[in-house]
């Protein structure tokens, strides 16, 4: 019986489309099938990974969206393509001595030196912290936009194209701090601006049926509730981390 491709439109007959390659039977985003792209990803590297950056830099939100409905032949994982580029951040940041300097009023307290070690083993995972802030920002994106019938899971893929994008526009500004030789927490913190800006225009072309200037507000206000309640999340870790190991 012949069937409508959710990727190129294409009316075929068979498991996958003759247009396009994809399969027909798409997996419904869920929680098991981020655990199968996490699981599965990595051991099949395959193409669509230049074709996913460049959709992040032109047409991210819709990309999102698109992928959600079920266009996912030429990208890569998502799941594997944001461990992939935080892996390659972190090598860039190691072999380029790029890295967060603690400040402390006591640089030789015991203190001073479990809050170093675990600042730079934060440096050195950053995939993990990520990919740890993720539900962080599902939440908060779930309750403001509860009504625009998405899923957890999905809000979740929405939310690993925000964060992709955000290190992959990193990656362009890199250069800059680099060479003009400026702090990391200068870098940080500007990455940490220019979220606002990624995030407003991520949401605002994937909830295409919200208001803009409605979408950009609660983007934003998704963007601050999540940082600071991960931020806080993070804090407490690691004071019980150092209470831990004392």
């Amino acid at each position: 019986m012949p069937q409508t491709c959710k990727n190129c439109d294409n009316e075929f007959d068979g498991q996958f489309c003759n247009n396009c390659g994809q399969n027909a039977s798409l997996h419904k985003i869920n929680l098991k099938y981020l655990w199968f792209d996490l699981t599965q990803g990595l051991l099949n590297f395959d193409t669509g990974f230049f074709y996913t950056v460049k959709q992040l830099l032109t047409r991210p939100g819709h990309t999102a969206r698109e992928f959600i409905e079920g266009k996912r032949v030429a990208h890569f994982r998502p799941v594997s393509f944001l461990i992939v580029i935080t892996t390659i951040e972190a090598l860039l940041f190691h072999f380029t001595g790029f890295k967060n300097e603690v400040a402390t009023f006591d640089p030789n307290s015991e203190f001073a030196t479990q809050l170093e070690a675990m600042s730079e083993w934060m440096d050195q995972h950053q995939s993990i912290i990520i990919l740890a802030s993720l539900p962080f920002y599902a939440f908060w994106t779930w309750l403001f936009f509860r009504r625009q019938n998405y899923n957890y899971a999905e809000l979740l893929i929405l939310n690993i194209f925000v964060a992709a994008q955000r290190i992959v526009v990193g990656f362009l500004i890199f250069p800059v701090f680099y060479i003009l030789n400026l702090e990391y927490n200068f870098y940080t913190d500007s990455t940490v601006i220019i979220s606002f800006v990624l995030i407003a225009w991520i949401y605002a072309q994937f909830f295409k049926q919200v208001r803009r200037i409605k979408s950009i507000t609660l983007a934003l206000l998704t963007n601050f509730l999540s940082f600071i309640s991960f931020y806080i999340f993070v804090v407490l870790i690691m004071f019980l981390g150092i209470l831990v190991l004392k």
